[in-house]
């Protein structure tokens, strides 16, 4: 009799043990309805659903401490629950999916491979995901479809092979989730950028990677500070992520519903610290002052043509619209016409660009 209690005594702490160590993972079977919450291991992040003021419900990733309630993934932006009523649910092949009032499917998870013995977790990135046993076999993983936030560890970039391309999408509005109209990718071609762009269009070109960042973003903080960045392009892919050095330093980048970069910093107790923005100015405006131009922001008349160039349409020109830019004052003449050296311009866009990787600055000259 003595000998049953210890069993029972055992088996019912290896059972309280078992469910403790696996508070942060949803099995086939379980769920999560409107009203509870997932929280990952160090309890810095937490997905459950929520309304961004709004009557529509959705499901999304937030931080739980030190900064709560920063959502930074929106799971089902474009299928809301407008009745407020949702469960996240696991089937046992490994999909993920939501579940509305009348039963209706939502899926999250778009993989054609499955698992014996799944489990989705938040990890202590913020990233979702969905797993074998096996701790780094990822089905799936929401750092592959980000929302509108890029967190350390998240790539952005493309795959040549597959063309899967991981890029930010904006919100709609402050408190509308859908996709909205800007987004935030490496764009491949010529040679690649990162490009803020409006539907198709070009709005702002943050740059090409200069060994230390973004053009456009090392331009106005110190690189490698609070953070490490790693960039690559091989024929496999290219892409670029970045880490903090800092546990206790939490960095998001964000691409706000006006199309407007934004990095921020939380240090400490404190509040979320902007610590960079892009574009700052009309100069950072794609094509601004148009070809063969120069854009100054300290200047009264913001655009000036190059040296031998003049204004394309100089009515236009007079009126401060420079978007017509500017063209040669006199044909180009290969055999008397040199290079000039221009200071403090902002590289040309590359996308119309070809890459050598054996030809010398000096041959290309």
């Amino acid at each position: 009799m003595e000998g049953f209690r210890r069993f029972l005594i055992c088996s019912i702490l290896f059972s309280i043990i078992s469910r403790a160590a696996a508070v942060d993972t949803i099995a086939p079977r379980q769920s999560i309805k409107n009203g509870e919450t997932l929280a990952s291991s160090n309890g810095r992040f937490e997905l459950g659903f929520f309304r961004p003021g709004s009557s529509n419900l959705y499901l999304g990733i937030w931080y739980k401490k030190p900064a709560p309630g920063t959502v930074v993934r929106v799971a089902n932006r474009e299928n809301p629950l407008s009745d407020g009523e949702g469960v996240l649910v696991l089937y046992p092949k490994g999909a993920l999916a939501l579940l509305n009032s009348t039963k209706g499917v939502i899926s999250l998870s778009n993989t054609s491979r499955s698992a014996e013995s799944p489990v989705a977790q938040p990890l202590d990135s913020g990233n979702l995901v969905v797993k074998d046993e096996k701790p780094e076999n990822y089905l799936w993983q929401s750092f592959d479809y980000p929302s509108d936030t890029m967190l350390p560890g998240m790539k952005l970039g493309k795959n040549f092979k597959t063309g899967f391309d991981r890029l930010l999408s904006s919100w709609r509005s402050t408190d509308d989730p859908a996709r909205g109209q800007y987004s935030a990718r490496i764009v491949t071609r010529g040679f690649p950028q990162l490009l803020i762009e409006k539907g198709s269009k070009i709005q702002h070109r943050v740059g090409k990677w200069n060994g230390n960042g973004f053009e456009m973003l090392t331009s106005y903080v110190k690189p490698n500070l609070i953070t490490t960045h790693e960039y690559e392009l091989n024929d496999k892919e290219v892409y670029y992520k970045y880490e903090v050095k800092e546990s206790s330093v939490l960095v998001r980048y964000v691409l706000n519903p006006s199309g407007i970069s934004q990095v921020f910093v939380w240090r400490g107790n404190h509040d979320w610290e902007l610590l960079l923005m892009h574009p700052l100015g009309l100069c950072q405006n794609y094509a601004f002052c148009g070809n063969f131009a120069n854009c100054n922001i300290n200047r009264s008349a913001v655009c000036s043509c190059l040296e031998g160039f003049a204004p394309k349409y100089p009515l236009d020109w007079n009126s401060r619209n420079w978007s017509g830019g500017c063209v040669r004052e006199t044909p180009l003449d290969c055999d008397k016409d040199v290079f000039l050296k221009h200071t403090g311009l902002k590289w040309l866009d590359t996308s119309i660009s070809t890459v050598s990787k054996t030809m010398t600055l000096k041959e290309c000259e």
